[in-house]
Formats: C-alpha cells, sequence, structure tokens
C-alpha cells in the first residue's frame, strides 16, 4: 500500500516540472511514511511513497526499474498470487533481484505485455513506462479497491493516487466542478469519471489507459456485466471466501482485524480463524469500534464472537476522535467530502491498529455482492406489487398503494424506483436545495443521470436484482472503498477486502436469488405483502442465506440470525455536541460557503428536526458540514494537502 504520482510527456517539447513531482510526492506522504522516492527523465517523472508490506527492505522502494532501466513502475496495492506468478514467470526466463510483489509486476509486464492484468490477483493501482517502446500504461484494480486519477495539463498526462498530486503541478487551475456536488448528494461520492476539480478523472474499476505517439486510450478489461449464472452453490462460495481471506493474510507485517459482530466481519474472522490454526500461526488481533451510545455500540456482539473463536479483542473509543480538527484532516486526505457516516469511527480504529500492525482484513463487499441491502434489493418484489395493484380498481388501487407506499403504476424503467429509495437526498430535496441559478447551471442533473443510464445499459437486459447487483458493485462499491482507503490511509495502514475479491465477485453475481435472499418464513413474506417495505425490510427478510448457511455452525447462531446494524454511529449527538462548532459555521452562518450553492430554508428546517430528537436528517446534515468543509478550502485558498502522517504522529 502506497502512494504515487506520475507525469508522463505527450510531446517530444513537453517539460516536466521535477519541482512539482517533488511537492505532490510530499503531499503523499500519509500513504506511505516508510520511503519516499523520486525518477526524473525528460520522457516522465515518477514519485512514490511506500508503506512496506512485504519485502521490507529497500531493494523494493520504488519508482522501480529492470537491470536495463528499459522499464519503470510505480505501484499501489498487493498481488496476492504473486509467488504463484513469480514462478511461472521464472519458468519463462525472468530473474528476480527482490523477494516482493512490485518486481512480479515490472517482471509480468515483461513478459506478458498489456495483458499482465488478466494474470494479477489483488488490489493495485500502477503506472508502467516503457523507454524502449516510448508509451505507458495505467492501470486500476477490477473492483476499485486501489484509487487512481489523472488529467491533462497541457501536454502533460498527470497521474497520482490522489487528486492533490495532480493540483499539485505548476500551473494547474483549481476550479470547482459543481455538478459533482449533485451526484454527492445522491450517491455519498463523486460517482462520474469527472471529479470535485474540473479537468481532473478518475479511472473508473477495471480500466486502464494506453498512453502512445500523444494518444491516450482509455479502455476496460473487465466489466461487472460478465459475470454470468453458475451452480457453485454454497460449496463454491465457501472455497472462495476461504481462498480469499487466506491469500490476503500474506504479509511481512502483522495483520489485523475489524470485527463488529455483524455477519460479514464475523465471517472473515472466522475464515482467517481457520487459516492462521492451518498455518501454525497465532490468532489475529480483532479491533472494535467503542460507542459510548449504547444503541449503536457493537462491542458486545464483537466479544461474543471473539470468545467464540477464541482471538484476542481490542475495543478502540471512537470518541475522543470526534473532533472538528479530525474532520478537517480526513476532508484534505480524501480531497473530498465525507460522504458515509462512520469515517471517523474508521479512522480511530485505522489508528489503533497502527499501535500494533499495518494490515487491517474488513468485511466490506458482502452486502454489494450478496444482496444486503433488502430495502433496496426487495425491488422486484414491490415491482411485482404494483403489478398486482395496477389491475385493480382505481377506487382500491390508490388507498392500497398509498397503504404499502408504493406507486399506482409500475414505472417505465423498475431502476427509477430503485433510485428514489437509494439516495439521502431525493431529486425533488435536490431541486429544492439548490439555488434556482445552481440548479439551472447544472442542467437539473441531466448530466449525472445520462452517465448512470450509459454504466447500466449493459445489463439492461438482465433479471432486475441483477441490475441491482451491477449497481452496487460497479458503481456504489467503489465509493465505499474509496472511504475505507482514504481513512485506514490516513493513518498509514493498508486495508484489504476479502469480500472483493474478483473470483468471489463473480461468483456472487451468479448464484440464483434464493441464495442470496429469503423470506424468514411463508407467513412473512405473505405479510409482506401487505406493509410498506420500510416495515419489513429486515423484520421479514434474510439478506446473504449462502453465507449464514455455510457459516452457521462456525459462529454463534445469534450472530448469523442477527439483523443488519450498518456500522452504525450517534450522528446526532456529534453534530448537538462535540461538533457543534462545525455544525454553527457550515450550517448556520451566512458566511458558509455552502449558501453559495444552496438556499437557506431546507438546511434550516432539517437542523430544526435534528434539534427536535429527529435521527432522520443527521446524516443529510453530516455530508453538508463536511462538503462545507470541503468547499471552505477551495473558497479560501487553503492548501488540501494531507496531514494524516503529522496528526497521527501528534495524538498515536
Amino acid at each position: 500500500m502506497c502512494g504515487f504520482v506520475a507525469a508522463i510527456a505527450l510531446t517530444d517539447h513537453a517539460s516536466i516540472d521535477r519541482r512539482s513531482v517533488e511537492l505532490a510526492t510530499d503531499l503523499l506522504g500519509h500513504r506511505g511514511p516508510d520511503a519516499s522516492n523520486l525518477v526524473h527523465d525528460s520522457q516522465f517523472s515518477f514519485g512514490h511513497r511506500r508503506l512496506s508490506i512485504i519485502d521490507l527492505g529497500a531493494r523494493s522502494d520504488q519508482p522501480f526499474s529492470d537491470p536495463s532501466e528499459s522499464v519503470t513502475l510505480v505501484y499501489n496495492g498487493e498481488i496476492y498470487n504473486y509467488r504463484e506468478l513469480r514462478r511461472e514467470l521464472a519458468a519463462k526466463g525472468a530473474q528476480f533481484r527482490t523477494t516482493g510483489d512490485t518486481e512480479v509486476v515490472l517482471q509480468a509486464y515483461l513478459i506478458w505485455g498489456d495483458d499482465l492484468v488478466h494474470h494479477l490477483d489483488g488490489i493495485f493501482a500502477f503506472v508502467l513506462f516503457d523507454r524502449r517502446r516510448r508509451r505507458a500504461l495505467v492501470v486500476r484494480d477490477p473492483l476499485g479497491v486501489k484509487p487512481v486519477y489523472y488529467a491533462r495539463h497541457g501536454d502533460i498526462l498527470l497521474v497520482g493516487s490522489e487528486p492533490k498530486a495532480i493540483t499539485a503541478f505548476n500551473g494547474f487551475k483549481v476550479s470547482l466542478d459543481a455538478a459533482t456536488i449533485s451526484a454527492f448528494l445522491t450517491f455519498r461520492y463523486a460517482i462520474e469519471a469527472e471529479q470535485w476539480i474540473c479537468g481532473v478523472l478518475q479511472l473508473l474499476p477495471g480500466h486502464r489507459l494506453r498512453v502512445e505517439s500523444g494518444r491516450v486510450d482509455n479502455s476496460a478489461y473487465w466489466r461487472v456485466e460478465a459475470a454470468r449464472p453458475c451452480v457453485a452453490g454454497a460449496e463454491g462460495v465457501a472455497a472462495a471466501i476461504r481462498h480469499a481471506v487466506s491469500s490476503q493474510l500474506l504479509s511481512d507485517v502483522p495483520v489485523g482485524l475489524l470485527l463488529s459482530g455483524g455477519v460479514d466481519s464475523s465471517v472473515i474472522a472466522a475464515a482467517a480463524t481457520v487459516a492462521t490454526e492451518a498455518l501454525g500461526e497465532p490468532p489475529l488481533r480483532a479491533y472494535t469500534a467503542a460507542l459510548a451510545d449504547s444503541r449503536c455500540d457493537e462491542t458486545r456482539y464483537a466479544a461474543e464472537v471473539a470468545t467464540h473463536l477464541n482471538i484476542p479483542l481490542t475495543p478502540v473509543a471512537v470518541e475522543p476522535l470526534v473532533l472538528r480538527e479530525t474532520v478537517d484532516m480526513l476532508v484534505n486526505c480524501r480531497d473530498g467530502p465525507l460522504g458515509m457516516h462512520n469515517e471517523i469511527a474508521m479512522f480511530a480504529l485505522a489508528s489503533a491498529v497502527r499501535r500494533d500492525a499495518k494490515v487491517l482484513l474488513c468485511g466490506e463487499g458482502a452486502d454489494e455482492t450478496f444482496a444486503g441491502y433488502t430495502r433496496l434489493f426487495r425491488l422486484p418484489f414491490d415491482i411485482a406489487r404494483i403489478r398486482g395493484l395496477s389491475r385493480l380498481p382505481a377506487v382500491v388501487r390508490g388507498p392500497l398503494a398509498r397503504a404499502i407506499d408504493v406507486p399506482e403504476f409500475c414505472p417505465t424503467d423498475p431502476m427509477s424506483l430503485f433510485f428514489e429509495r437509494y439516495g439521502y437526498f431525493s431529486q425533488h430535496e435536490k431541486a429544492e436545495l439548490f439555488r434556482p441559478e445552481v440548479w439551472e447551471a447544472i442542467d437539473h442533473d441531466r448530466r449525472l443521470w445520462s452517465y448512470i443510464d450509459d454504466r447500466l445499459r449493459p445489463s439492461a437486459d438482465r433479471p432486475l436484482i441483477d441490475r441491482i447487483g451491477h449497481f452496487f458493485v460497479g458503481l456504489h462499491l467503489p465509493g465505499l472503498l474509496g472511504m475505507i482507503d482514504g481513512t485506514t490511509m490516513a493513518a498509514g495502514v493498508e486495508a484489504r477486502v476479502p469480500f472483493c475479491d474478483r473470483r468471489l465477485v463473480e461468483l456472487a453475481l451468479s448464484l440464483p436469488q434464493q441464495d442470496k435472499i429469503m423470506w424468514r418464513s411463508r407467513l412473512h413474506g405473505i405479510r409482506a405483502a401487505f406493509q410498506p417495505i420500510a416495515r419489513f425490510s429486515e423484520q421479514a427478510d434474510c439478506s446473504k442465506v449462502v453465507i449464514r448457511r455455510i457459516y452457521g455452525e462456525s459462529l454463534p447462531k445469534n450472530v448469523t440470525s442477527r439483523r443488519k446494524m450498518g456500522f452504525p454511529t450517534p450522528l446526532r449527538a456529534w453534530i448537538w455536541g462535540q461538533l457543534a462548532e462545525l455544525r454553527q459555521d457550515m450550517l448556520e452562518s451566512a458566511a458558509s460557503p455552502l449558501f453559495m450553492y444552496f438556499r437557506e430554508q431546507p438546511i434550516r428546517c432539517w437542523l430544526e428536526k435534528s434539534r427536535r430528537g429527529d435521527d432522520g436528517p443527521s446524516r443529510k446534515l453530516w455530508m453538508l458540514m463536511t462538503l462545507g468543509v470541503f468547499l471552505s478550502g477551495l473558497t479560501h485558498g487553503a492548501t488540501r494537502s494531507g496531514r494524516a502522517k503529522e496528526y497521527h504522529e501528534a495524538h498515536y
């Protein structure tokens, strides 16, 4: 796990500013506190910050070149099958000077060329420059665990692990893409290729850039829609989970576990315990978030799992880090607002792990791949109810539709109903929130929804539950993974996500619906037909069915039967308590930069509801507060530098 910056000349006359590369590399210090190096050439310049995980010596520092220095690499991530690839490449004549995975990536390119991406099993983002062919290759892993951003700056292509590595370049104009604000309100992150800063793009998961003869070609090498139905069943899923977890234990530094006591993290803990026992190694230490609010605190569940598996557990107090400076630092590190409600808690956990380990196994990805969000994955059930209602007389149809909270008639595209339920801010709320001139300037979200339509079009002929799964994996999951990457790297910790193993994801997406979501009983299904989905979701149905079946004997019964909590945090209490000053500055002050884009009245209404004790607006207010912090940095010309390393050293 590391951070890199690359500048690639697109013409013979391009001049790369070395000082800008040095500055950009320094700004990524939180991503790689163990080593910093730079290679500068007339055709390209690479800077790298290293967090040492495999082959800890200086011989694996980057930028890394082959002995002839014909190819140079900067790389962020881990290749879990690098030992197998090393043997295969050695049989083809490759010679190695190190024992790490970095050199394996380089040798794979020398032998397989651009097709190396089809051999790699892991989480990765990298840039290769080939002097022999005067070309570059930029790659991001299939699920988007590792970030890549790029921009054209005159006749130079800039690439970086974070946007700040790009905007640090001399002469790069920083201006906000206002349409991204609206995308953030719906999807909690900048979901489009276009990012917060005009001209800065994200390389989408499963994509690569080929840079040659001044051209930059962007193409996909893996797509989520490729997964097709299979008959692997529970045995295949169990084997895939075992493989994903055991392969991701590979490390030359200590590894820890994130354990909430929910199904997902408990499964990872159980699989890791079996794997370490098989290797004759001690169990991994687990870490869980400890919150003062008993409604949100999950330590009792985590303790039960830890006791059952006989693994050590460390509760981590979150409240001491619920500070304005923590929010400022995370926004600076992430180069954007915080869309997830649990980012402070994740940073607190990663900071605690950093005392003992550099690697953390997390349970993220199971909800997206195994239908964990039942309120949304039950959309096919609602569509069937709506079609039934449409056949009834109007005098009956209307009242019944209102009683179960569905439209009277089926929408042309059922996914439109999905998106009404998905976002924290509805389209109507956004239209009321934005100042009219801003809403007009961003063309009423037409660019955003055109992008979503284009991304979902390849799966348009698939069953509705498959389309929902493709959305969650292809569009929702990268935002969640960006949160995990940002909060853990802010503390100098590498997060690994076994449920995002490519083969496991492909297998999960291909499973039939009954292996993912089912009624708890036939009676529950009958009752659900006459209730709003918000009432029966997680009450009448059961998610991630195949996972619960596989681990029913390995985990306590009340864990495998436990309903989803979703890493809860007492947001309302924080907003009116520890973060009151931030709330006042960003949501109540007329000087807040938010009011350049938003009307005050909707925000006042949400604040008043929250003040009276309503938890409903809390996530809206959290998102708006952190958006205000980000906009304030742009408005006042603040340097959005990565201060996490310094913060971490000061507090831990």
